[in-house]
């Protein structure tokens, strides 16, 4: 615990993979070793050993889920890295799961809401950009 209080987030994590494999019925050990791993990702990096380091921190989250499935922390941490990832269907399929566990939680409905928003904007802002109408006028002025 102290690596990782500390933000040694590569030691933290071999502390709690031997946790781990010395008592796998552990499961604090699991989600804090899974969340020292979404520590190391670093958010939209595209590299493909960021890549690499946020699909070990979902597969890690998801062993939490193995034995406990309406655990918040573990499918909000799955939900964002997705988010982060830009991979949005899986992103509100996991939020949709954090209604079903906590269906009075404002926080999914607004995930949910983001994403729906971002998408039918990036579509918006294609098409404007196709018909010309972010082009200002002589007044300087665009179109509606």
């Amino acid at each position: 615990m102290a690596a990782y209080k500390n933000a040694q987030f590569q030691a933290a994590i071999e502390h709690f993979k031997q946790a781990v494999a010395d008592d796998p019925s552990l499961l604090m050990a699991k989600l804090y070793l899974a969340t020292a791993l979404k520590q190391l990702y670093i958010p939209e990096g595209d590299s493909p050993e960021n890549i690499k380091i946020g699909k070990q921190a979902i597969e890690a989250f998801e062993e939490v889920l193995k034995e406990d499935p309406n655990n918040d922390t573990a499918l909000a941490s799955i939900a964002q890295t997705y988010y982060q990832m830009h991979d949005f269907d899986k992103a509100k399929e996991y939020q949709r799961r954090r209604l079903q566990v906590e269906p009075n939680n404002a926080e999914p409905y607004f995930w949910i809401g983001a994403i729906d928003w971002a998408l039918a904007y990036k579509e918006n802002a294609a098409k404007r950009q196709e018909l010309k109408l972010n082009v200002p006028n002589a007044q300087g002025e665009l179109p509606p």
